[in-house]
């Protein structure tokens, strides 16, 4: 699968000390290997669509045909603006190593983390107003509510988790980028406010309270556009309890719904690679003279496993 991720995208901090986040941070194997693509019009992407494939005929010599035209239609996706506004205390800043701009510069890499956490969670729980947000674009679980290309167990509603199969492909399914902001190194755009001086922010909604600070505003555009029914699949209600655990029938099953090729990637969680290791497990031979005990699970028939942290194991039929 060619062409760049969002990672590759993102802007290039070189020079910025280590922090601690570890606790904080959660992997994204979306935001690493999903397909990315400049939108067509920057804050929205149209693209056409084949509805209907032309009409052959056969016919003798000397015989007539009938003209005959491929349906298509217009679609349109549009680009969410993912931001968060920056207010520090003007003397925190004023104190700080290099000042102001120092501040801003050591705060680079937790803004960074939490973009990417958000940017996650649009994408899996798209505009779901109790597990993603509602002015987000439509992400995995509403493509695929759509599509109805979905597997379930029968999971405790609020204790389960999904596997998502996903097959990235520049002509019908990728993420969406603003090509202007990156072309002029602004992948994720951060603005002083009031020119780099101090200005006063309210701090009360009952009264004029009010203090300085220096303020920054991190901004960048992103969206996801699936064209084709078979782009992606779900098996969700996926939970640690007898019964409700991964089936390699029900996975096959989800890979089979959408034509899976090389492109496809099978997103889930570490519960869910866990109990899918206990099928390999229960397969698993050791002789006498084996020392090693490994249960490696990076492949399912060759369709590759990804994890992403932002999958959660609270899902529930909210969802649905």
């Amino acid at each position: 699968m060619a062409a760049n991720t969002i990672r590759d995208l993102a802007v290039n901090y070189e020079g910025i000390d280590a922090e601690i986040m570890s606790h904080l941070t959660k992997e994204s194997g979306i935001l690493q290997t999903a397909l990315a693509m400049p939108a067509s019009h920057n804050i929205f992407h149209k693209y056409k669509k084949v509805t209907g494939l032309p009409t052959w005929s056969v016919r003798e010599i000397g015989g007539s045909l009938t003209g005959v035209k491929v349906e298509r239609e217009i679609y349109q996706s549009d680009l969410k603006m993912i931001a968060a506004r920056q207010e520090p205390d003007k003397a925190l800043c004023d104190n700080w190593e290099g000042g102001a701009a120092g501040y801003f510069n050591d705060q680079t890499l937790p803004f960074i983390e939490g973009w990417g956490q958000q940017a996650a969670n649009i994408i899996v729980y798209g505009t779901n107003s109790t597990f993603g947000n509602v002015q987000g674009f439509p992400g995995f679980w509403q493509i695929t509510n759509a599509s109805e290309k979905i597997t379930h167990e029968t999971g405790t509603s609020g204790s389960t988790t999904s596997i998502f199969a996903v097959k990235w492909n520049a002509n019908s399914c990728s993420l969406l980028f603003n090509k202007k902001l990156a072309s002029a190194g602004n992948f994720i755009k951060s603005d002083r406010l009031n020119g780099g001086k101090p200005y006063m922010s309210t701090t009360s909604v009952t009264g004029p309270a009010a203090q300085p600070v220096y303020g920054v505003l991190w901004e960048s555009y992103l969206g996801m556009f699936s064209g084709s029914e078979y782009d992606m699949a779900r098996y969700d209600r996926i939970q640690d309890a007898e019964n409700d655990k991964p089936t390699v029938a029900n996975v096959d099953k989800m890979l089979d719904s959408i034509k899976a090729d090389s492109n496809t990637i099978l997103y889930m969680n570490r519960t869910s690679r866990r109990l899918l290791k206990e099928l390999k497990d229960s397969k698993l031979e050791l002789g006498a003279f084996d020392n090693d005990y490994g249960m490696f699970l990076e492949r399912w028939n060759g369709v590759r496993i990804v994890i992403d942290d932002n999958i959660l194991d609270t899902e529930t039929t909210a969802l649905d």
